[in-house]
């Protein structure tokens, strides 16, 4: 199903789960089983989270995510940075949807689902933080220079701790 600049797949699996693929090719995937826990409304918010993540490019953001989460497991403050960039892609994602109501009981529904941190998918991030988010009126999305300031604390901070840890093994 070919939809606004993207693929929608969905795979006969029981387990609920939807996630995006980035690429030449676009991708949102869905399983036959998250379709059937939720309601069409709850479904098109997820649709509309997954295609978020395509439209704002957060393949980058979690390919730099991923690489920082492999230093923050030996430098304990890099996790809280890493937890609060991983909590601000998910939330721009879900702040994408048109129907904050909708997203916010398909979280609910959907909250214990695991998958892993590395892909855009919709019960990525601290859900329970999420939901408490979209319960709260909208705030404005930041620009360029906040997404690149924070890149570059969380990119002087790995390399910091890099530094630290290459002189300490020295």
């Amino acid at each position: 199903d070919q939809r606004d600049g993207f693929e929608l797949v969905v795979l006969d699996l029981d387990q609920p789960l939807a996630y995006a693929v980035a690429g030449r090719s676009q991708q949102v995937v869905i399983t036959s089983g998250l379709a059937g826990e939720l309601s069409s409304a709850e479904l098109d918010a997820v649709v509309a989270h997954e295609r978020a993540h395509l439209q704002l490019g957060h393949r980058r953001d979690l390919a730099v995510l991923a690489a920082a989460e492999a230093i923050a497991r030996l430098v304990r403050p890099l996790k809280r940075v890493v937890a609060a960039a991983r909590f601000a892609i998910e939330h721009a994602a879900d702040s994408a949807t048109d129907d904050r109501a909708a997203t916010r009981r398909a979280l609910q529904k959907l909250g214990g689902v695991d998958v892993t941190a590395t892909v855009a998918a919709f019960t990525a991030g601290q859900v329970a933080d999420r939901i408490h988010a979209l319960s709260t009126p909208p705030t404005t999305k930041p620009g360029w220079r906040t997404r690149a300031g924070l890149y570059t604390a969380a990119a002087g901070m790995a390399s910091s701790s890099v530094a630290i840890l290459v002189a300490y093994w020295i």
